[in-house]
């Protein structure tokens, strides 16, 4: 591997954006340095505040890591806007601190991109650390009908029935190459020209919206969006957001959700979203036990007590179509700060 210089113009900046994930993070920098690579690149790290001594460790550990050390925590889009503003790179990467990466994925995704100029952002395959694989590494836009079949669990409970199919496209197994609408976050490649033709991440909301938001700015575009399913990455999931108050974690997921349908001209749905998760709330309870057994004869432990608490999370914030959701949220007396992924 070679690591860029002022001599040496990188062909690929990834820019990570970490909080309080100390030892993802180191893990995340092993696989990529280790990583086969007939082209320079650079890793920028923007660090959102972090109090678990990250800048200093990185510092020292990495020497050729460049390093953004914010006083606080401004987001993920927002810092990843930052790490974007500097880089160099003639194709940029925008990578989450908790994924480790096969010696390939960068040569092979790198190459593919720079092969496919119809291609405006690309993905690869996600997978869990127990091997399964992430769906939603390639995912259809959302409709009013995909986001109920997924909030009554319908997807999941028939995930080979292209009728009740949400985002994540449930009836497809993620293992082959193919176009999407949208890719995850965790690891979104473009190149420079895209970047500079149609800016960086929205910061309407620090989390969950700008990958869905940028996915949209590049079809309309008239580019392609691909999964590339012949390399991977291991993805530990939620090391940042987990440590959020997870009504807070909750609200931010429907958000993004009622504003994308508004963003993609969908008004009419994007009204009537939260009237229909407060209407069918009381209907996900009553579906959980076909839900669950569901899940069960998949071999998949989940857990009841934090899907009937999300199911509760979900009418909470759905309450808004009453104005009551930010005098009931103000009983959290934890307050959220802005988190990245």
């Amino acid at each position: 591997m070679v690591i860029s210089s002022p001599m040496l113009k990188p062909k690929l900046s990834i820019i990570i954006v970490s909080w309080n994930c100390l030892s993802y993070l180191q893990k995340c920098l092993r696989s990529i340095l280790s990583s086969s690579l007939s082209f320079p690149l650079e890793i920028i790290i923007v660090d959102n505040g972090s109090s678990d001594g990250t800048v200093e460790t990185i510092k020292l550990a990495y020497p050729q890591v460049k390093i953004i050390a914010n006083q606080s925590n401004l987001g993920f889009p927002r810092a990843c806007n930052q790490g974007l503003k500097v880089s160099s790179g003639t194709f940029l990467l925008l990578l989450n601190p908790d994924t480790e990466l096969n010696f390939d994925t960068l040569e092979k995704s790198v190459t593919f991109l720079e092969n496919h100029p119809e291609i405006g952002l690309m993905g690869v395959k996600i997978k869990r650390p127990d091997g399964r694989i992430q769906l939603h590494g390639g995912r259809a836009f959302p409709t009013l009908f995909s986001l109920i079949c997924n909030s009554l669990g319908l997807d999941r409970a028939f995930p080979s029935l292209k009728i009740f199919s949400s985002l994540d496209l449930t009836f497809w197994n993620h293992a082959s190459s193919q176009e999407v609408d949208m890719i995850s976050g965790t690891f979104m490649l473009f190149s420079r020209q895209v970047y500079e033709e149609l800016g960086g991440l929205d910061e309407r909301l620090p989390l969950f919206f700008e990958d869905m938001e940028f996915c949209w700015r590049v079809k309309q575009s008239g580019r392609k969006i691909y999964y590339l399913a012949e390399t991977e990455i291991v993805h530990h999931s939620g090391a940042s957001s987990t440590r959020a108050p997870s009504f807070w974690i909750t609200s931010l997921k429907y958000e993004a959700n009622q504003l994308m349908l508004s963003e993609m001209g969908r008004r009419g749905e994007a009204c009537l979203y939260p009237l229909l998760i407060f209407l069918l709330s009381p209907g996900r309870w009553l579906l959980f036990p076909l839900w669950f057994l569901s899940q069960k004869k998949k071999g998949i432990k989940i857990s009841s007590r934090i899907y009937l608490l999300e199911v509760a999370q979900a009418w909470l914030w759905s309450t808004k179509i009453f104005g009551l959701a930010r005098f009931l949220s103000s009983f959290n007396t934890t307050k959220a700060s802005v988190l990245s992924k």
